[in-house]
């Protein structure tokens, strides 16, 4: 009876399964990171959004204060009524809103890059993680200079009343950014400089 032989298998050289192995090592650690990222960088971007939004409402709250202080504003300065007409005074709004840009511009100056750092626990969404775990960074960058303008309304606001009402509009764009993904956040906010009540009908003539 003859037995035969069994061939053994070769085994890849060494020098060939170290390299494919390490490659194949490299490429799962690289996919988990950027889906890692792709699940954070939205949580980050609104959590460091929210916190830029509150600091940057301080700002032109501040700002617009010092504004009026400056100019030595009241209500009554910024509009006129006659004869049952309102009408704005255009140009001491322009002069506030001018004033207003400019502190704004420099205290938040452009193209200035400012680092926030998120805790990882907190992107999870899991709201026993938030504030735990390693940060994760992103950075945040003001687009150009806030757009700041005025707008009123008219209203009635019961029999022989009328609610007037100006205010000024400041608007201001970010870029948050990681070496991976970048996305943008229009922050708006609203100041008030007149909410008042004023007896008549709505007047035929409003100048805004």
């Amino acid at each position: 009876m003859i037995k035969r032989l069994k061939r053994k298998k070769r085994k890849p050289p060494a020098f060939f399964t170290a390299p494919l192995s390490f490659a194949l090592f490299c490429f799962i650690i690289i996919y988990a990171l950027l889906t890692a990222d792709r699940a954070a960088f939205p949580q980050a971007m609104e959590i460091a959004g929210i916190d830029y939004r509150n600091r940057l409402n301080d700002i032109i709250v501040e700002s617009a204060a010092e504004v009026s202080r400056e100019m030595e504003l009241y209500s009554y300065s910024l509009y006129t009524t006659r004869n049952g007409d309102i009408s704005i005074n255009t140009g001491v709004v322009n002069e506030f809103c001018s004033r207003l840009s400019g502190k704004l511009k420099a205290r938040v100056p452009a193209k200035e890059r400012e680092e926030a750092r998120v805790p990882l626990g907190s992107v999870t969404g899991v709201k026993y993680l938030a504030g735990m775990g390693p940060d994760y960074s992103v950075s945040i960058l003001p687009m150009g200079t806030s757009s700041v303008d005025y707008n009123s309304s008219l209203a009635q606001a019961g029999i022989n009343l009328v609610n007037f009402r100006l205010w000024i509009d400041v608007s201001s764009t970010i870029r948050i950014v990681n070496p991976l993904r970048s996305g943008e956040i229009t922050i708006a906010k609203k100041v008030t400089l007149v909410d008042v009540v004023i007896r008549g009908e709505v007047p035929a003539v409003y100048v805004n």
